[in-house]
């Protein structure tokens, strides 16, 4: 389990700075904190059987397109990889104008999108942000920069 941690904190780490530039004020420690808060620390069926890190809705976004099937009690969005899921948050967010200033008003505004419904979505989001150590070395956040572009990169090389 620690190394599918490792391994999902590495993707969104990669993805939020190759490809999402414009969430640079936002650490990739809150998302990651928010993926953890919504698959029940990757124990979900949601997140098991459908790579739904984010409690995805079905949506019109590109991403859902090749899963068609539904999955969960709400009826849970599915994807065919952890970088569509991760992909499909990023674009939601986007098309929202989640505040990208900082993690704090990044949090609050997420919710202001009706993200979620639960009341206390934000303290039990903001406590696995708590949980999440910071990554302070520079060596550390260069060598996870590596190591998650190789992921990606493997993934892609799968794909074609």
């Amino acid at each position: 389990m620690k190394m599918i941690k490792l391994k999902i904190y590495l993707q969104i780490l990669l993805i939020k700075n190759l490809l999402y530039r414009q969430f640079r004020n936002i650490s990739t420690r809150v998302i990651y904190a928010q993926a953890v808060h919504e698959t029940g620390n990757f124990t979900s069926g949601v997140f098991l059987k459908g790579n739904n890190l984010f409690g995805m809705q079905p949506n019109s976004r590109k991403w859902d397109d090749d899963s068609p099937e539904r999955i969960g009690k709400e009826g849970s969005a599915t994807y065919s990889s952890r970088y569509q899921s991760i992909r499909d948050y990023f674009d939601r967010q986007l098309q929202f104008k989640v505040d990208l200033s900082n993690d704090g008003e990044y949090m609050l505004s997420t919710l202001r999108t009706g993200y979620a419904t639960d009341p206390n979505y934000l303290t039990a989001w903001q406590a696995q942000y708590l949980k999440v150590p910071r990554i302070q070395n520079n060596i550390l956040y260069a060598l996870a920069i590596i190591v998650t572009a190789f992921i990606v990169w493997r993934l892609k090389k799968g794909k074609s």
